[in-house]
């Protein structure tokens, strides 16, 4: 009898226990459930803390103007073609930032190559960039541009024009100190620009 009384209040017991764990369970998956929901839906909003308190502002896709994307590539060719002896070294790592590595190497192979830091040092001499045009097309992504500029290189007593033309495309990217722009030039590839003249 004590036995048998033992084993059912035993198994009320396991019961009781079996129910606790999953009633647990089950509120632990409702209350999951809800947080992510709220979460999502807060992830969609900015907020900011003013003197008149905590305003929500719906976040939307960042999309750059056709403006910011031409003010990138006119700030990364200023940078990566013009310089001096002083500066060469700084300014090409600054453009890194804007380029993808595998482009910014290429054009930094091609300046060794001519010896550019070489010719700066030797003459004394250094290029300013004279921005002809910049075309970006933010209709499609990756983003398609051209842009054609002048290297003005003082060479001695002369200044000489050297023409520097490219496409390439550009992909958006997430900001940082490097980049502020949030977009990137990709597949950077020089193309012909005839102008090859002397400024006496």
């Amino acid at each position: 009898m004590i036995v048998n009384h033992f084993e059912k209040k035993f198994n009320a017991l396991s019961i009781i226990a079996i129910a606790a764990t999953v009633g647990f369970i089950g509120i632990n998956l409702v209350w999951l459930y809800y947080y992510n929901l709220v979460r999502e839906e807060s992830m969609q909003y900015v907020y900011v803390t003013t003197d008149l308190g905590t305003i929500g502002a719906q976040r939307t896709a960042y999309l750059p103007t056709i403006y910011e994307a031409e003010n990138m590539v006119e700030d990364f060719m200023d940078k990566m073609f013009s310089h001096n002896a002083e500066n060469y070294r700084s300014r090409i790592e600054k453009a890194r930032g804007l380029i993808n590595l595998q482009d910014w190497l290429a054009i930094y192979k091609r300046f060794k190559d001519e010896q550019v830091i070489e010719g700066y040092n030797r003459y004394n001499s250094g290029t300013n960039l004279a921005i002809d045009s910049v075309k970006v097309n933010i209709g499609t992504e990756p983003y398609q541009g051209v842009a054609y500029t002048r290297q003005i290189i003082k060479y001695q007593d002369q200044l000489i024009e050297n023409p520097v033309a490219a496409k390439f495309e550009i992909i958006r990217v997430q900001r940082s100190p490097a980049n502020k722009y949030g977009l990137q030039i990709i597949n950077f590839s020089f193309i012909d620009y005839k102008i090859n003249k002397k400024i006496e």
